[in-house]
């Protein structure tokens, strides 16, 4: 009876000594967290490249569909996508669908605003392509037909939503002054350089108090897509010029 009430008391022992203690169970604890805060930014890191990588995939079939439409028209589209004019109810639409097959190639994957199937509700633009110094100086105008245009909220190449309104990105014209240094980066002339900013994405900024921050994906003439800062383009806009 002694030893059989002995071994039960060291199996127990043993069955006891086998779970994890509280000081193991809080290590463990802290090494999911370690491992968590260090993962999950990678992950978000990761989505965003992919998200990039999809932008970027739309941007050059919309180069690929301009470079068509010009060489039929033989000038570039008065916009990427459908627009609506002031005071008129018809949907304008130069590349959709003859030259851009399907609307999803004009949504960014980060613009989480509108429809992009049904492409509603519309906002105005309220503030035209320009840089600081170009809106100081009074040299920036736009297609009339654009005045109060309305867009849709998931066209995410023609402008960008601000919480003042549709900022446009794309258009032929983007200063009167022949004099200007960029006069000739303008998509309205007949034979713009390949360093000419046809758009950007402006979807994959971050906010910061110091302002923009990550990059915009700017398209170029001459088809290349390139990762500029957001706080560049914030001062630069259409202005900004190919890396190398």
């Amino acid at each position: 009876m002694h030893r059989l009430t002995r071994a039960i008391i060291l199996r127990n022992g043993s069955c006891a000594r086998s779970g994890f203690s509280l000081v193991e169970l809080l290590t463990v604890i802290a090494i999911i967290a370690i491992l968590a805060a260090v993962i999950f930014p990678v992950m978000g890191s990761v989505r965003e490249k992919a998200r990039q990588s999809s932008c970027m995939s739309n941007l050059h079939n919309i180069w690929l569909a301009l470079r068509m439409y010009k060489q039929d028209e033989r000038q570039m589209p008065v916009s990427i996508g459908p627009f609506i004019a002031k005071g008129s109810s018809a949907e304008i639409s130069p590349l959709f669908p003859e030259y851009l097959k399907n609307k999803s190639a004009l949504h960014c994957p980060n613009n989480d605003e509108g429809d992009a199937n049904t492409y509603e509700p519309l906002a105005r633009v309220q503030r035209w392509v320009a840089s600081p110094s170009d809106i100081a100086a009074q040299g920036v105008t736009n297609d009339p037909v654009l005045l109060g245009a309305s867009f849709s909220q998931a066209n995410s190449y023609d402008g960008y939503l601000t919480p003042n309104g549709y900022e446009l990105r794309y258009s032929r014209y983007r200063t009167l002054n022949p004099s200007d240094p960029d006069y000739s980066r303008q998509l309205a002339l007949r034979n713009p350089p390949d360093d000419t900013v046809i758009t950007w994405c402006s979807y994959h900024r971050r906010r910061s108090p110091s302002g923009p921050a990550g990059d915009d994906l700017v398209l170029f003439m001459s088809g290349e897509v390139e990762r500029h800062p957001a706080a560049e383009m914030e001062k630069l806009g259409w202005r900004v010029k190919p890396r190398g």
